[in-house]
């Protein structure tokens, strides 16, 4: 058995081996034992932030990687995973500065732009993210980063036809498949239906086994039929829009009967089928279709 001590670059590429193979406990190992002997390395913490960020653990890979950047600002990968992680938490503008950061020192590096382009897709500034991603592929026309973004963009327009790059991606890539998730629910959220069911479709023929892609774009093509148009309030903020309705239903209506009864009767039931209506047509046209 060797018991020579290893340098802490060699600990940092074993480790950066089994990060590679997604076999994080094996490098979770590997860099406590590092981090022991190295308890300021630079590198070794930040292959620690890394394996954090890929097991979901956000909070603990923020503080990992601002303690490599406290010893190192100008570190270019922790900067770019703090963007990563910054976007992943919604912090949108602090995510942004880092990056625009990273872009002046690195104004030709393709993946920062695919890495900005993805944030802005985040951000639902759409065309910003297509011109980014373009700028990316002026750089490297295979970059996968630009890539994907530019098939996004090109996917969430309205009007465009369905996009197979999209799903030649997300075939090679699966991993992806969470940020384009990401990207319908802020569509939907901001009540962008067409362009989420849009996208949502292009990810579902790059993986037609996967159960809740199929389950979200049959809920999509449902909320984007023509018929639910009238109900997007409904849709979009829920109980919340149902409360207001009813309270403010019923006091333009004592409003209307007090000062103009003559259009009272015709708009309560207007109000009335429409309350109806938002309550029958949705589970009818998830039967119909």
């Amino acid at each position: 058995m060797n018991d020579t001590p290893q340098s802490a670059a060699v600990i940092a590429e074993q480790a950066f081996y089994f990060i590679e193979r997604r076999r994080l406990e094996d490098a979770r190992r590997v860099l406590s034992q590092g981090l022991k002997e190295f308890p300021q390395d630079a590198d070794l913490l930040f292959h620690s932030a890394q394996v954090e960020w890929l097991a979901d653990r956000n909070k603990e890979a923020e503080e990992t990687v601002r303690q490599v950047l406290v010893s190192d600002p100008f570190h270019p990968p922790a900067r770019q995973l703090l963007a990563s992680i910054l976007t992943e938490t919604g912090e949108f503008a602090d995510a942004e500065l880092l990056l625009i950061s990273l872009l002046r020192d690195f104004p030709e590096s393709p993946d920062l732009y695919g890495r900005y382009s993805r944030l802005m897709l985040r951000a639902l500034h759409l065309d910003k993210a297509e011109q980014l991603a373009r700028e990316g592929l002026r750089y490297d026309p295979e970059n996968d980063e630009c890539l994907m973004a530019a098939a996004l963009c090109e996917t969430a327009r309205s009007g465009a036809r369905p996009n197979q790059g999209l799903e030649k991606l997300l075939k090679a890539h699966p991993e992806s498949l969470s940020s384009v998730h990401a990207l319908v629910v802020a569509l939907v959220d901001a009540g962008r239906i067409n362009e989420a069911h849009r996208i949502a479709q292009g990810a579902m023929r790059g993986d037609p086994a996967n159960e809740h892609l199929v389950s979200l774009v049959r809920e999509l093509r449902i909320q984007n039929h023509w018929s639910m148009k009238p109900l997007w309030p409904l849709q979009r903020w829920g109980w919340g829009a149902s409360a207001v309705m009813w309270i403010g239903g019923i006091v333009v209506l004592r409003s209307l009967y007090n000062f103009a009864p003559e259009v009272a009767t015709p708009v309560s039931f207007a109000w009335l089928g429409y309350c109806i209506y938002s309550w029958v047509w949705p589970p009818l046209i998830r039967r119909i279709l």
